[in-house]
């Protein structure tokens, strides 16, 4: 392999030297750094993304000397963006180019602040260090990770594992930005202390190291502003190209190496995307900077409006209000502001043109402060995805496309896409062609999307008055996910609707038995429950692995209390789904997530908390 190569990445031409070069004892070259990262690098960049990085150089090798390095390298190119720090320029990791020119560097070490550069007086994530001391190891570890998940999520915090890539592993959990790093610091520790008084034979939240053998210490202190922490996905210097790993709860942690973890997100995604998924709180909303963009503000608006079930008249009026304004430039915007002629701008109106001015002053605007969203349960950002969405092929008013980015802004990692089936011509039910037609939109889509979001082919089958599917069986076996559900003959005897339900949900295609009783209740009246006898269904469904659907439309919230209940204590999984049927509804799934932890459901039997690899072996078992 020549010595020196020039590549092109992302349009920027680096100079890759040294391939052959061997960085680790089992013989790991430089080469194979380089393709990690490079490979690693969708579920990586995010995770470093707005944070100062510090690294750990390796001139000759993992097993070799080394040295931290936290200012940006002499020779460092124009194009790669630094922030400064009190008196350290740091890189940014913000493309692929940047991260491939320092592993270029023998940078096999990448560690991170809890916080990122738009606000580094709050982190937005905690982390705790779990070290242990021999003989303990991986497994003591784990068993006081389970613990410390379960003590967090007892004020709302969502712990997620990963190994250190070492002997040791991390917890991480997503905070709202609205504590200091002290702040932080002081309930990590608190907490710490708190399991140490419970079993003190097993842990130790103390710094010294003579009380550590044969304990795992909490670490809390790399919640201090200037501490860093090996950032997912990064390599480690050991004898192998081990990973710093995240991995799921269900696991026995171990050390993975790069070529394993790489499959691994190939298979279930990035297990941590829910720590880049955090909703900001009332307070963390309002922006600390003036710059503001008053486009994306009448955006959001549109989105609010959208999820509270406004008309779609007034949302369709603030979405071409915000393009409207982005296509003004911020110049012509000024001028109008200025001479007050904003609202002679076609599709601008007074209340539009009074977000534009109030976010052009680098305030939120009050409309958006009155609609915000409620705070998130704790249970919502345990969910990967959605597995029930409509769009504009049935009786949804958006595309594959636009959909599927709405979600993904939402922090989904996949949405199932669930158009209706031909039977229900009143919603433009899809015909096996129309369905065949729409795959391949969804292929399209997803090769744009690429790893940022996955669009699953989908369909919401009808249950017919025999217990069949409306549409054909080669058609049902191509897709990712099959939710059936009953539309027409909601009256009908129970006797007759259970042996309906019982026959669709025995067939091997069904993954999830949508809104089971379809009812509906709204401002335009009610439509009582469906009656059957549900503990014979619920049974059927736990048996065949179906999932029961808590629907978290407003006017659905389907199945009732008494029900869930029932489908609980009959060991059913569940998909907590938003049955959206434009962007803003997508935003509905924190009404399922609620009645869900009333019902006390384990979070474990919730199909869309588990990933995508996960999901869909699940939910292709039979086919």
């Amino acid at each position: 392999m020549p010595d020196r190569v020039a590549v092109d990445v992302e349009g920027r031409v680096l100079r890759l030297s040294s391939l052959d070069k061997v960085m680790y004892p089992d013989g790991f070259t430089k080469a194979e750094v380089l393709d990690y990262y490079s490979r690693i690098a969708p579920v990586l960049l995010p995770h470093l993304s707005g944070r100062p990085l510090t690294r750990i150089r390796f001139p000759h090798g993992a097993a070799r000397e080394s040295f931290f390095e936290k200012n940006a390298p002499a020779g460092r190119p124009d194009w790669v963006p630094t922030v400064t720090v009190g008196d350290v320029e740091y890189p940014l990791v913000e493309d692929l180019a940047t991260l491939v020119w320092l592993a270029n560097l023998n940078a096999l070490e990448l560690h991170v602040p809890q916080w990122r550069t738009a606000d580094p007086e709050h982190p937005d994530r905690l982390v705790i260090d779990l070290d242990p001391g021999p003989p303990a190891g991986l497994a003591e570890c784990f068993a006081v990770a389970l613990r410390l998940r379960d003590r967090l999520a007892a004020d709302g915090l969502v712990a997620l594992p990963k190994t250190s890539g070492r002997k040791g592993m991390q917890l991480m959990a997503a905070l709202p930005g609205d504590r200091t790093s002290d702040e932080v610091s002081g309930y990590v520790l608190a907490v710490a202390q708190e399991l140490e008084r419970e079993t003190p034979g097993d842990v130790v939240s103390r710094m010294a190291k003579a009380l550590r053998p044969g304990k795992v210490f909490i670490d809390w202190s790399q919640n201090n502003a200037a501490k860093t922490t090996v950032a997912p996905y990064s390599l480690r210097a050991t004898e192998h190209p081990t990973v710093s790993t995240p991995f799921g709860w269900d696991e026995e942690p171990r050390l993975w190496t790069a070529p394993e973890v790489l499959d691994r997100v190939a298979s279930d995604g990035d297990l941590y995307a829910p720590l880049l998924a955090r909703r900001p709180t009332r307070r963390s909303r309002t922006r600390r900077s003036t710059a503001r963009d008053p486009a994306e503000d009448l955006r959001a608006i549109a989105f609010a409006l959208e999820r509270s079930g406004e008309g779609s008249y007034r949302v369709q009026a603030f979405r071409q209000a915000a393009d409207t304004v982005a296509g003004l430039g911020a110049t012509a915007l000024a001028a109008h502001l200025a001479a007050g002629t904003l609202t002679h701008v076609p599709g601008i109106g007074a209340v539009t043109a009074a977000c534009v001015a109030e976010s052009i002053a680098g305030q939120e605007p009050s409309y958006l402060r009155r609609i915000s969203a409620p705070e998130p349960t704790a249970l919502r950002a345990e969910l990967r995805g959605d597995c029930h969405s409509h769009t504009s092929w049935s009786d949804g008013s958006h595309s594959v496309e636009e959909m599927a980015v709405a979600a993904m802004e939402l922090g989904h990692e996949y949405l199932a896409v669930t158009d209706h089936s031909p039977r229900l011509t009143i919603a433009r039910g899809l015909s096996a062609v129309r369905l065949a037609e729409q795959l391949d939109v969804i292929g399209a889509v997803n090769r744009v999307l690429g790893r940022r979001m996955r669009v699953l082919a989908g369909i919401e089958v009808d249950i017919l008055a025999d217990g069949t599917l409306d549409q054909a069986g080669d058609l049902l076996d191509r897709l990712d996910v099959v939710v059936a559900s009953v539309h027409s003959g909601l009256r009908e005897a129970s006797p007759r609707m259970t042996r309906r339900m019982l026959r669709a949900v025995r067939d091997p295609r069904v993954n999830i038995l949508g809104h089971c009783t379809g009812r509906l209740r709204s401002e335009r009246g009610n439509r009582p429950e469906s009656a059957f006898d549900a503990e014979a269904v619920f049974a059927a469904c736990a048996e065949h692995q179906v999932a029961v659907e808590i629907n978290s439309r407003p006017e659905r919230l389907d199945p009732p209390s008494r029900l869930l209940k029932v489908a609980v204590d009959a060991g059913c999984l569940f998909s907590i789904d938003s049955d959206a049927h434009a962007p803003g509804q997508l935003d509905w799934l924190d009404n399922g997530c609620a009645r869900a932890e009333r019902a006390g459901v384990p979070t474990d039997r919730i199909v869309n908390s588990w990933p995508v690899g996960r999901l869909l072996r699940w939910s292709r078992r039979l086919r």
